[in-house]
């Protein structure tokens, strides 16, 4: 659906902690414009600067390790190797969300995280008029700074939600096809 979407309008996708090793197939086989780690594409009259939030400090030791082993050359290399079926089951199980307590309050301080962060940047930064980031998948629209945005799509895979940020407007959405 993607590449049948690339074909009809610019798609820009960042790699998230479970997917950056695509560079090529994204670029080469769809047609979509993709960053390992981040992109910094025109928006109006500002520039976007779109990452996965994963990247923001203040992560711990043990997802600092595992995110390091799913992203290394070696874990690509038997990705690769591996049959199809049993590819897709493995990543399916990472990618499926958990719904714990604890798992809740990650991803709220995570999101608390990121919006820092996020206002940070804003303040530093001042050509970068919307930072996008999804890590924490709780969505929000907000402006931060005076003309200055932040926007999460939330997670696709919790409701299909997607965002549409323009020069003047960010806009939270779900897709109902």
């Amino acid at each position: 659906r993607l590449a049948e979407l690339a074909r009809r309008l610019p798609v820009l996708m960042t790699g998230g902690n479970h997917d950056r090793w695509g560079d090529p197939f994204w670029d080469r086989e769809l047609g979509i414009v993709y960053g390992a780690g981040e992109l910094r594409f025109p928006l109006g009259n500002g520039t976007a600067l779109a990452l996965h939030g994963d990247q923001v400090p203040g992560r711990s030791r043990g997802y600092r390790l595992k995110d390091a082993l799913i992203q290394s050359r070696l874990a690509s290399t038997v990705y690769r190797l591996l049959p199809a079926e049993l590819g897709f089951r493995i990543t399916a199980g990472l990618a499926r969300p958990s719904h714990s307590k604890g798992a809740t309050r990650r991803e709220e301080e995570t999101a608390r995280r990121q919006q820092a962060w996020a206002e940070a940047q804003l303040r530093e930064a001042p050509d970068i008029s919307v930072l996008i980031m999804s890590h924490s998948h709780r969505p929000a629209a907000l402006e931060l700074l005076p003309g200055r945005r932040y926007l999460n799509p939330g997670a696709w895979f919790e409701g299909f939600r997607y965002a549409v940020a323009t020069d003047s407007a960010l806009e939270l959405s779900r897709y109902r096809g």
